[in-house]
C-alpha cells in the first residue's frame, strides 16, 4: 500500500504570517494571505497558505497525478506604493505521479499551462514511475496572480508514448484545510483516496 505521508510531504511545511500589506478586505505576506469576509454583520477571517493543489486520474485505478503549486512572491509592497509587479507572483510547479500498478510506467509531462494569462512551464520532463510508489517531477515555475485562491491549469502529458491532456483546478489551501487534508488524521481530496476506502 502506498504511504500517504510520503506522497503528501510536499505540503507539510510551516507557513508564517509576517508583515501585511493592507487592502480593503485582504491582507497578505509575501506568500500567505488573509481574507476578511462579511456575512450578516459577522466578520470571518480566512488564512490561505502558499500551497495550491489538485489531483486527477491519468488512468483510472492505475495512475494518479497530484499537482502542487507553491506561491512565491519575494517582495512585500509598502502601503501606497503598490505597482503592477505586486500583482504577480511565481508559482513553483511540482507533480507527483501515484502508480498503483506493480509495473513501472514511463510518464512525461510535456508542459503545464496556467490558463489565466496562458503562462506555461518549460518542458518536457520525464520520470519512470516505479510500481506501488510515488514519483516527483519538478517543472520549474510559471506566473500567477499574487492574490489568487485557485489556479486553472492544463497538463499535457505522455504515458508510455501515448499523449493526453487533463484540466485541473488547484485550490489555494487554507490553514484549516491543510490540517483537515494533510494533518495526522487527514485525507487528501484526491479521487484515489475516495475510491480506495
Amino acid at each position: 500500500m502506498i504511504s500517504v505521508s510520503h506522497g503528501i510531504k510536499l505540503f507539510m511545511r510551516t507557513t508564517t504570517l509576517a508583515l501585511f500589506c493592507l487592502l480593503p478586505s485582504l491582507s497578505c505576506s509575501s506568500n500567505s494571505m488573509e481574507q476578511t469576509r462579511y456575512y450578516g454583520g459577522k466578520v470571518e477571517s480566512v488564512i490561505y497558505t502558499k500551497y495550491y493543489d489538485d489531483g486527477v486520474w491519468l488512468e483510472d485505478e492505475a495512475l494518479g497525478l497530484q499537482l502542487v503549486i507553491e506561491h512565491d512572491h519575494r517582495t512585500i509592497p509598502i502601503l501606497g506604493t503598490m505597482t503592477l509587479s505586486d500583482l504577480r507572483a511565481d508559482g513553483k510547479v511540482n507533480v507527483v505521479i501515484w502508480n498503483f500498478e506493480t509495473r513501472s510506467r514511463m510518464v512525461t509531462i510535456k508542459k503545464i499551462t496556467n490558463l489565466h494569462g496562458n503562462h506555461a512551464t518549460a518542458g518536457p520532463s520525464s520520470v519512470e514511475a516505479a510500481g506501488q510508489n510515488q514519483s516527483r517531477i519538478e517543472l520549474g515555475s510559471f506566473q500567477i496572480f499574487n492574490y489568487a485562491t485557485e489556479i486553472k491549469a492544463v497538463v499535457d502529458y505522455e504515458i508510455d508514448g501515448i499523449s493526453g491532456s487533463k484540466q485541473l483546478v488547484a485550490k489555494r489551501r487554507t490553514e484549516k484545510e491543510m490540517t483537515a487534508f494533510f494533518g495526522p488524521q487527514g485525507q487528501p481530496p484526491y479521487p484515489w483516496f475516495s475510491t480506495r476506502q
